[in-house]
């Protein structure tokens, strides 16, 4: 009892620090959303955020799950030196990929090389900003941890007010500022670095590398993917205005993704530090129950005030429709929930029934919009609702049977319990 205690102190204490950085993190965007949204028509919002997203879809094929792959054998070796190896053994990895996706996007895009410039410096300074933070999150630097979030938040925030106050914003300009926030950070961060990172780059460790990196590499990739289908599939049934619509709508979710972020951010590096512990299984099932529970609740206070939430950040120009809201609300609190379990599948090497559970559900989703009637956003919603929840259920079975850290059907079908009673009684 001592030693849960324990461990939920520790948690508590990171998700506290974390949170504070994610809270940052989120009031900058808090902050920069409104801005953008009043800068920018509807349309034009629509067309940054979907290229926002496509340039961190792009970002994370580069980044090829090394992010888990990193942790999984990062605890596993106690050498200095070793554990500098796999730093670098990754990163050779990420830039290898970065480069084959560099020439592939210039040769689709050649016609448009400013475009080829902003994916350039937006990649590159994502892998790198990313690969700095999460090596901090792993060795529990906070203090590095929160100059290179910090930083790159303070960078953005700065220059969106500034191109704001000049009437100057628009969606490349903003997508330009992101990739040099993330460029000059993540450089900082890799400098910071460099004493950890090994000078030999070992094949053996490319090979193990590989082997966790790439499953995991495509979960993610599919969760991104599925993210960019879904406004290509809004703007495909209907028109750049309602992507625009849509695009806001989904922004309703940013209270609930900086408590995820908080608690992910604490939780992932606590997971993989008791990979050895002999009762790891039950510390897991509790953590996570405690997570469901905050995010259950936080989905019922966006039910309630996520409309005028959004109301206040974009104005009265955008025009909500609560169970388009109820749809997205839902969707990303089994989104969370997946993320969360798969953690106990990917200790357990199922990464391969991760990926499928990913493919099937968002084949699934697209079946949908391409056949039930009616082909509009409302269609697009309940589709990618209906995948997250397969995908949550068929997860929350593969941690089960790992054994790593089973959880019981009831806490994974409460959101969807909410859902209904909301859309019929309320």
């Amino acid at each position: 009892m001592g030693s849960t205690k324990r461990l939920l102190i520790s948690l508590s204490s990171d998700a506290a620090f974390y949170g504070i950085l994610s809270g940052l993190s989120k009031l900058a965007s808090l902050i920069i959303v409104p801005i953008v949204m009043r800068s920018m028509s509807i349309e034009e919002f629509g067309r940054y955020d979907k290229l926002l997203v496509l340039f961190g879809l792009l970002s994370t094929i580069a980044v090829l799950g090394q992010d888990s792959a990193i942790a999984t054998y990062y605890f596993k070796v106690e050498n200095t030196n070793k554990r500098g190896e796999i730093l670098l053994s990754s990163l050779f990895l990420q830039g290898l990929a970065l480069t084959i996706m560099f020439f592939v996007y210039a040769l689709v895009n050649w016609n448009a090389p400013l475009d080829i410039f902003i994916f350039l410096v937006f990649c590159v300074g994502f892998v790198l900003h990313n690969f700095s933070r999460n090596i901090f999150k792993w060795i529990f630097d906070k203090a590095m941890f929160a100059t290179v979030s910090i930083g790159q938040i303070i960078f953005v925030l700065c220059l969106v007010l500034y191109f704001s106050y000049d009437k100057s914003i628009s969606s490349t300009r903003l997508l330009l500022v992101i990739g040099v926030s993330y460029l000059l950070f993540g450089g900082l961060g890799f400098l910071m670095l460099r004493k950890r990172v090994g000078s030999r780059i070992d094949f053996r460790i490319i090979r193990k590398l590989l082997y966790v990196g790439i499953p995991l590499g495509l979960v993610s990739i599919t969760g991104v993917a599925s993210k960019y289908l879904e406004r290509e599939s809004v703007l495909a049934l209907s028109d750049a205005y309602t992507l625009g619509i849509y695009s806001a709508s989904l922004k309703v979710i940013l209270p609930i993704s900086l408590i995820n972020l908080a608690l992910g951010t604490s939780w992932a590096p606590l997971f993989f530090s008791l990979t050895n512990d002999i009762n790891r299984s039950r510390k897991y099932e509790i953590v996570y129950l405690l997570i469901a529970t905050i995010i259950i609740v936080m989905q019922l206070l966006l039910f309630v005030f996520g409309e005028r939430l959004l109301l206040l950040l974009s104005g009265s120009q955008y025009v909500y429709e609560w169970k388009i809201l109820a749809l997205i609300i839902t969707t990303a609190v089994y989104d969370i929930l997946s993320g969360h379990l798969q953690l106990g599948a990917v200790i357990s090497e199922k990464s391969l029934g991760i990926l499928i559970a990913y493919g099937i559900s968002l084949g699934i989703a697209m079946l949908m919009i391409l056949f039930i009637p009616g082909h509009d956003e409302y269609t697009v919603a309940f589709a990618f609702l209906v995948s997250s929840v397969i995908r949550a259920l068929w997860i929350r079975d593969l941690s089960n049977r790992s054994g790593s850290m089973s959880q019981s059907l009831t806490v994974t079908i409460i959101p969807l319990v909410i859902l209904g009673y909301a859309w019929f009684f309320v």
